[in-house]
């Protein structure tokens, strides 16, 4: 069987995972790593079908740089189960009419995840806003082996058919571990501490347990009768006398973990290669009993003789495998350095790589070097930030971007990035290789390091000229250049924007899907720059921080954070606040570096969502009450203005009038109205049905943000799942007598634009990265046309949604309606790629029978399909894919002679930072 192993993509700017994937020919998946922000989005790019993940190891410590996707990946997963089980349920209940026995398919199969200490307290922390019986975890928390007496033999901690695993786990301060002990010891008696400790792990288990799989089902029926998150966490006795006194309960206490977590790999030795000669010698006959001797059964010869596997067999093929290591703290080098694997000849014999995660503080160690230099016999392949090139990794959205910029410079940034790779210390750049996407190892049926499955980094001059080679979009971006040039359309935007009492004043809405990342859109965060007043980000999904660091490369990120003013989290669906922890803890970093120059900001929330800072800042310090003041509020009945309550530590920061007001769309959700001093006025919906109570808190105001998942012939899509419509949240604009409004939040059937509404108001479409000034809509209103016509010719591409589907607490909005006929684009979008049973990329939904009815037919293949019925790709079909990837990166089209001209941002390369300035007349 095939086996390889592949770094899926190195750590970029806004794809901050290292991780490595092995695969088999029969589908399974295995990763090693991180599963950080922007890991499901990774994975979409690279079609890679998380479905057939179920075993995570994480390495290092149990921060958000390795669990920071890992919460969107179990609901993706757990949505796209959910589908599976209705689709063979519906084709089950056919058969059974029929008269026939239920088909294969649908299982629940267990996702395991293997991380160090804070594991489970992490995953906990979610119970405000994650319930998902759908998917049962098997969850390992290695706290270490040093203070168990060391290791006890060298047998694997871990194994299945495929691989074996060993835990290498790092602890800060110890120099040394006990070694192997080959004698069970005597047993101690735990301490008070350790007996506390257990009971505490004991409580956290139990918590997760009815988060996820069939412990869940004791609140399900509270969950879907209101369609939104379960209202109060779920209870376990140990928590409960303390849930009675404050109404929502406390983890047990924990601090940051002071380890790192790393793994040696390996495959099962194979019997070898069978000999026919030899087994002709014994009169045996090809058949049954070759069958039988190769499968390593003994069988009698025509002569009576016993012929026995060996015989007729060729040497045992050793295991091969790999380690893979995670140093980022210069503290745990020695700890490292003397774990007995290393001295182990039974565990070293086989290895064939390590790959490495460092941090600029461990890559200078000149003692990781003397280590590879000991080892050199390995390949030593470096996957960390620190030492990898920031290219772009999500192509598909970066070659919009370049494109957009061709048509509207102004609005559309280049998104930062760099060729060049980071400079390495020479002791460790003789020693080891930097890692590629695509990069790897072929552990069976030979072993080899085969390159042409590494990925180029992407060709940026390619999109650029594809809009400069078009006529007709070239003519329709002269047309809008001559417009917006023309004096008298200049003195009349100037009179119109007059009145606006704050200039300068910008709108960058850096993710603008529903639900979950895509290739074009990432979930819902907003930014708002106010001169003098700092910046304020209005709901914060995963991977805001990375957003920001492809906008303004990292440096440009910091000055952003270092003047954030507030945060301001909506409602609690995982896809409006999952890149907090990020966005905080980074901010802190640079608070603690210099307060004065930095200060402390404020966090607006409801109190569930405070409920989870408080309980995370206890794994990782977020500089919760320290560098920030909270804000929250309970939500009473919708339309109710709510008043912010200060937290102890708060009332430093100089803040703006900030108005929530309770929407409908899920237990505390909130709109919100923020005024400043000078009058300037935004109004920002978060997700909800529309309110004529926010229209009215938010009158007059100089800008409305919109929610607008679903298009106007949706209604009662919108209505089933307490989104809003196009044309209702022009509506509310109306009422508002908002005088612009900018739409976001758009479902994931429309990766690139959604149906355009006429209207006479001042309208702008939000796509991920755009920076609008305030004062500049009707400019860039102007582009709008180009911009139609460039997405309506781009072919439509594979969204990879397949695994994909309903928004957090919902069922079956956004990715799974992908297989459903878009009836106002008037397209049909078909699920998955090769129809081998993906029925659960067509969740079914609450509004219609579409989906229901491309369910069913998805199932009627997908119902005889192994577990999820949702094969992965084989690993020659995925390498063809990488070499078919790798041929078009290198197609470059005629030049056009219309080339951007050099320009650098904190020190970084930005793409397609051409030679000259587009000329485009």
């Amino acid at each position: 069987m095939h086996a390889h192993v592949e770094v899926v993509a190195p750590p970029t700017a806004d794809s901050p995972a290292s991780w490595v994937s092995v695969f088999f020919g029969d589908g399974e998946r295995y990763l090693f790593g991180h599963v950080a922000e922007g890991t499901q989005r990774q994975a979409i790019q690279r079609n890679l079908r998380m479905g057939n993940m179920n075993n995570l190891f994480l390495t290092g410590p149990v921060d958000w740089q390795s669990i920071g996707g890992l919460l969107g990946f179990l609901i993706t997963s757990a949505d796209a189960r959910k589908a599976t089980q209705e689709a063979v349920e519906a084709v089950n209940a056919e058969r059974r009419k029929r008269g026939l026995g239920d088909g294969k398919g649908g299982e629940m199969t267990p996702i395991r995840i293997v991380g160090g200490r804070n594991l489970v307290h992490a995953l906990a922390c979610a119970r405000t806003f994650i319930f998902r019986k759908e998917v049962p975890l098997r969850l390992c928390e290695v706290k270490g082996d040093a203070e168990m007496g060391g290791r006890r033999g060298w047998g694997p901690d871990w194994e299945d058919e495929h691989v074996r695993v060993w835990h290498v786990p790092l602890k800060r301060g110890f120099s040394a571990v006990d070694g192997v002990v080959e004698e069970e010891g005597e047993t101690k008696e735990p301490t008070d501490e350790e007996r506390q400790e257990m009971v505490d792990d004991a409580a956290r288990q139990k918590v997760v347990r009815h988060m996820f799989g069939h412990g869940a089902a004791l609140v399900d029926a509270v969950a879907h009768r209101y369609l939104g998150q379960i209202p109060d966490p779920p209870r376990t006795e140990m928590l409960e006398e303390k849930e009675e006194k404050s109404g929502l309960s406390d983890l047990p206490p924990t601090t940051e973990s002071d380890s790192s977590l790393c793994y040696i790999v390996k495959n099962h030795p194979r019997r070898g290669k069978f000999d026919p000669k030899a087994a002709m010698a014994f009169s045996l006959k090809p058949g049954r009993n070759y069958k039988l001797l190769a499968d390593g059964q003994s069988v009698e010869a025509p002569n009576g003789v016993m012929v026995h596997p060996h015989m007729v067999l060729g040497p045992t093929i050793p295991a091969a495998g790999f380690a893979v290591i995670d140093l980022r703290s210069a503290d745990l080098i020695e700890a490292f350095l003397n774990r007995p694997e290393w001295s182990s000849t039974e565990l070293m014999e086989g290895l064939q790589a390590m790959y490495w995660t460092l941090s600029n503080e461990t890559k200078d160690d000149v003692r990781i070097s003397e280590f590879m230099k000991k080892y050199r016999d390995l390949k030593h392949t470096l996957i960390g930030q620190a030492t990898t090139p920031n290219q772009l990794s999500f192509e598909s959205a970066s070659a919009q971007m370049i494109k957009m910029h061709q048509i509207d410079p102004d609005r559309f940034r280049l998104p930062v990035h760099s060729k060049e790779d980071p400079a390495l210390p020479s002791h460790l750049e003789e020693i080891a290789m930097i890692g590629r996407p695509g990069a790897g190892m072929q552990i069976s049926p030979k072993l080899q390091f085969p390159t042409d499955s590494i990925r180029p980094p992407m060709n940026v001059q390619e999109p650029a000229d594809e809009v400069l080679n078009n006529p007709q979009l070239v003519e329709v971006i002269t047309a809008a250049r001559k417009k917006i040039t023309d004096p008298a359309f200049v003195a009349k935007v100037g009179a119109a924007e007059s009145g606006l009492p704050t200039d300068g004043v910008e709108v960058i809405t850096l993710g603008t899907g529903s639900a979950m990342p895509s290739k074009y859109r990432n979930v819902s965060s907003n930014l708002v720059r106010v001169p003098g007043w700092g910046n304020y980000i209005l709901d914060c999904g995963e991977n805001t921080l990375g957003q920001l660091r492809r906008l303004y490369g990292f440096d440009g990120a910091d000055r952003i954070l270092e003047d954030m003013r507030v945060l301001y989290i909506s409602h609690a669906h995982a896809d409006h606040h999952l890149g907090t922890a990020s966005v905080l803890a980074r901010r802190h970093i640079l608070y603690k570096a210099d307060p004065e120059k930095v200060g402390p900001c404020a966090v607006f929330c409801g109190n569930t969502f405070d409920h989870w800072l408080k309980n995370y800042q206890m794994v990782q310090d977020m500089g919760y009450l320290d560098s920030v003041e909270v804000y929250t509020f309970w939500t009473g009945r919708h339309g109710a203005k709510l008043n912010p309550v200060k937290s102890a530590r708060a009332g430093t920061v100089q803040l703006p009038k900030i108005e929530p007001v309770a929407v409908d769309h899920c237990q505390g959700a909130t709109a919100v109205v923020i005024t400043w001093p000078a009058g300037l006025r935004i109004a920002y919906s978060g997700d909800c049905r529309p309110s004529k109570e926010f229209a009215e808190a938010g009158r007059g105001a100089h800008l409305l943000i919109h929610e607008c998942t679903f298009d106007s012939e949706m209604q009662g899509e919108a209505v089933a799942k307490k989104h809003s419509t196009m044309a209702e949240a022009l509506e509310v604009g109306r009422l508002m007598q908002a005088d612009k409004i900018m739409l976001t939040h758009f479902s994931q059937r429309y990766p690139k634009m959604p149906v355009v509404e006429e209207t006479d108001q001042t309208v702008l479409f939000a796509f991920d990265l755009m920076t609008v000034k305030l004062r500049e809509f009707k400019y860039a209103a102007e582009f709008l046309p180009a911009i139609r016509l460039l997405l309506n010719e781009a072919p439509e591409e594979d969204e990879g949604l397949g695994d994909a589907v309903g928004e957090e607490g919902k069922d079956g909005e956004g990715k799974g309606e992908q297989g459903k006929k878009d009836k106002g684009k008037g397209k049909e979008r078909k699920d998955g790629k090769d129809g081998k049973g993906n029925g659960e990329g067509k969740k079914g939904n609450q509004g219609g029978k579409d989906g229901k009815r491309d369910a069913k037919n998805d199932a009627k293949q997908g119902a005889n399909a192994p577990k999820e019925g949702n094969k992965a790709s084989s690993p020659a079909k995925e390498k063809t894919s990488r070499m078919n990837d790798k041929k078009r990166q290198a197609h470059r089209p005629p030049k056009a002679t219309a080339i951007p001209g050099p320009c650098a941002v904190d020190g970084e390369r930005s793409p397609a930072h051409f030679s000259k300035r587009p000329r485009v007349k």
